[in-house]
């Protein structure tokens, strides 16, 4: 049983509750993929932010604000996590394009294939793979993989259920043992979009108090991080393997 790394100790109450986890408590994680490494690797960049920003803290920095730092880490998280599920949605569809079965989800199975891509493959001899490939990065690359709805769609591509974040609760429950449901996920995961799009669009200024940006804090930050790698996690767990 391999541990999914995070840093659950600095998670306030209700996000660990919310997760359905106990403080201290591991992910077991049999199979990952390359989408959900890379994934972990840009977090890693977030995680620096927040460890700088806290170390210029400590140190009483006051030429710019600090807090800036926890911000980014905001931002790139859910971009890292947007990343993410693109890549993870158009490798498990490649892969399921390629197969000779017509069990195929069916989102997947609704997708036109323009008669180029045939033409090219039957006529000119292209690469089925290749042309595949290049079909799917061109129909995912301009959407925006960040709220629950829009991840839930994309993931439609390659979950043959019909009721995807009821079974990413069903198996965050059954690894943890928590109480995590798909509307708490829902709740959470559009929080952290929201807060993030008040960061760039809005410049994080607080509503009510006209002139002033919102607080945030390293602990909100970094439980953010962490939370987007355990969802992230329980998803490719939910999804099962990859090829």
């Amino acid at each position: 049983m391999t541990a999914l790394p995070g840093r659950i100790d600095v998670m306030r109450r209700s996000e660990i509750e919310d997760l359905g986890m106990t403080r201290g408590e591991s992910l077991p994680l049999n199979r990952t993929t390359q989408a959900f490494r890379t994934l972990r690797q840009n977090l890693k960049y977030s995680e620096g932010l927040i460890d700088g920003g806290e170390r210029l803290e400590q140190q009483h920095v006051t030429e710019f604000d600090v807090t800036d730092l926890y911000r980014s880490a905001w931002v790139m998280a859910v971009g890292a996590l947007d990343h993410w599920v693109f890549e993870e949605v158009h490798h498990r569809a490649l892969h399921l394009l390629l197969q000779p079965t017509k069990d195929k989800p069916s989102r997947l199975a609704k997708l036109e294939l323009p008669l180029s891509l045939f033409d090219r493959v039957y006529h000119d001899g292209a690469s089925l793979r290749d042309e595949f490939d290049r079909f799917l990065r061109e129909t995912f690359r301009y959407r925006s993989f960040q709220s629950p709805d829009k991840i839930a769609e994309a993931f439609g591509h390659v979950f043959k259920g019909s009721r995807f974040w009821h079974a990413v609760a069903q198996q965050m429950r059954a690894e943890t043992g928590g109480t995590v449901t798909a509307d708490s996920i829902r709740e959470r995961l559009s929080h952290i979009v929201q807060r993030r799009n008040q960061i760039v669009h809005q410049a994080d200024l607080d509503p009510g108090t006209p002139g002033q940006r919102a607080a945030i804090k390293a602990d909100e930050a970094r439980s953010v991080v962490t939370y987007l790698e355990n969802l992230a996690a329980h998803i490719v767990m939910t999804l099962g393997p990859a090829s």
